[in-house]
């Protein structure tokens, strides 16, 4: 196969280390190119410039002097056109060793320190049998003879909540003795003596509009008896006013038969049997029912409250012997 200077394009015999024209270097074999890829780019290459100088031979028969400068030029030409392989097949190689980056996988972050502040936020266990002793059974004994059966606190009807005020009322102006004086029987006491302020001369009984503020962190309850309708007790900003009445509020009366705590659901359970008796009419049969107080841990200035009243005694697992 005829072979070319790279410099000024002048035929080579086959063992020429230099150019006879221009005195360039001829490389070896093994320097031109390094894999099969770029060798075939420049066969090719060399393929289209010997056709063009070919081609250019009869123009050389034909022209005469002219024909030196045709082939000089065929040669220049035959040397682009090997330079440009050997550049695309560089390239061709660098692209192809580099076309495939490596993605290094993400993986989530373990943060031992956020595990362990998620660990710290848990709530505490609650001490049931410590909250238990807290609770002051006296005064839950004397709410439970006003509530009803209730699931929640909202679920209470407000005729039941409009009874439950006036009859608290009721009782105090009854059964407290003179002003500023305790109770005279206390069983349903549940107006603090110094929220009872005075029956007026015409017989009406008139309490602070603070009257019932233990009662609502009692039990939850936020609708105040100004919030009803009725038209047995008015109001104005200062106090509640009940009107004067013949009436007698029923006697009830509450005992715990039992009590304990749920330790899965956080729940303080209480027994509770209500009697209740009518005054005016003695001859009535005492009615007798079966109750069951939740109480729950809350955050209000007790530390608890009742959640609601069931019907009916629960079954006590975590039973605690003391009942008063």
């Amino acid at each position: 196969m005829a072979r070319f200077c790279e410099n000024c394009g002048a035929e080579l015999k086959e063992n020429a280390k230099f150019c006879p024209k221009c005195g360039y270097r001829i490389p070896e074999n093994d320097e031109i190119l390094g894999n099969h890829e770029e060798q075939s780019i420049e066969e090719n290459a060399q393929k289209e410039s010997e056709e063009m100088i070919d081609s250019t031979s009869d123009t050389v028969v034909k022209k005469g002097a002219r024909g030196t400068a045709t082939k000089i030029v065929a040669g220049i030409v035959a040397v682009a056109l090997v330079g440009a392989g050997v550049g695309a097949g560089y390239i061709a190689k660098h692209y192809k060793d580099n076309d495939q980056p490596e993605i290094a996988e993400e993986k989530p972050v373990e943060n031992p320190t956020e595990d362990k502040n998620k660990e710290e936020e848990k709530e505490p266990e609650v001490d049931l049998d410590a909250l238990l002793n807290e609770v002051d059974t006296d005064y839950l004994l004397k709410v439970c003879t006003y509530l009803p059966v209730y699931s929640s606190p909202d679920q209470i009807s407000e005729e039941d909540l409009y009874e439950v005020y006036y009859d608290a009322m009721l009782y105090c102006m009854q059964y407290h003795a003179d002003l500023g004086e305790e109770y005279i029987c206390d069983e349903r006491q549940i107006i603090p003596d110094d929220q009872f302020i005075t029956i007026e001369s015409n017989g009406t009984g008139s309490f602070s509009k603070t009257s019932f503020d233990k009662f609502y962190d009692w039990t939850g309850i936020t609708r105040k008896p100004e919030d009803l309708s009725g038209d047995v007790y008015t109001y104005d900003d200062s106090a509640y006013y009940l009107m004067p009445t013949d009436a007698w509020v029923n006697e009830v009366t509450c005992k715990i038969v039992g009590k304990g705590y749920d330790k899965e659901k956080e729940e303080i359970l209480i027994n509770v049997e209500k009697t209740k008796d009518n005054p005016m009419d003695p001859s009535d049969e005492a009615v007798v029912t079966e109750e069951t107080v939740v109480v729950v841990p809350s955050d209000n200035t007790l530390g608890y409250q009742i959640e609601r009243i069931d019907n009916g005694y629960a079954k006590i697992e975590n039973v605690v012997s003391e009942v008063n």
